[in-house]
């Protein structure tokens, strides 16, 4: 799968050296997470299409992959925003979003990646599975050479990330693409 590997322009604390989004380019472009409005980002997305993204699919509704979506939205007004729901955090962007369940697809110019609802690090988390590639998209679910916090006091469970992390195994993943640090050649030693 072709993908454009996009930084947010988001150091900081929380963040580290920042948030990679992911581009699928070709006539429908697909957005994988939205960043945070930086206008360096921005910049970028547009650059790679021109007229913005079709769809745009945040991981969760943690700030870092989610606060974008104004910007985006403003700059891209035909863009479609998905997410699979956290009723406490759905509404504040002033966007309509189109829901994601567990197993759904998600349509892009190379192909479709199936939804794998991957809860643990906020209940609202997703993976994305591109089956052709073993490719798999993991937002905060993975991240070379630390490991991911689990804020319970925000919904995160520490049962459910192990779970997810065994759902993510099973797909037998030859890369993955996380939201924070390199590439994962090798995902299964990870997990």
């Amino acid at each position: 799968m072709h993908v454009v590997t996009l930084h947010a322009g988001n150091p900081g604390p929380m963040t580290g050296s920042g948030n990679w989004t992911y581009l699928v380019p070709g006539t429908a472009p697909v957005l994988i997470d939205a960043g945070v409005g930086e206008a360096s980002h921005l910049e970028a997305v547009f650059r790679q299409a021109p007229e913005g993204p079709s769809s745009v699919v945040v991981t969760h509704a943690h700030a870092d992959h989610i606060a974008g979506v104004p910007a985006l939205a403003a700059r891209a007004p035909c863009a479609r925003f998905f997410k699979h729901p956290w009723p406490d955090r759905d509404g504040r962007d002033g966007v309509t979003w189109h829901a994601l369940a567990d197993g759904d697809q998600v349509q892009t110019p190379e192909g479709p990646l199936r939804v794998v609802h991957t809860p643990g690090h906020a209940p609202d988390h997703v993976a994305l599975w591109d089956s052709g590639s073993r490719t798999v998209f993991t937002g905060d679910l993975l991240v070379q050479g630390s490991t991911v916090v689990i804020p319970a006091s925000a919904g995160g469970s520490l049962a459910d990330y192990l779970r997810s992390l065994a759902r993510i195994a099973e797909l037998r993943p030859a890369r993955a693409l996380p939201a924070h640090g390199p590439p994962i050649d090798d995902p299964l030693a990870l997990i």
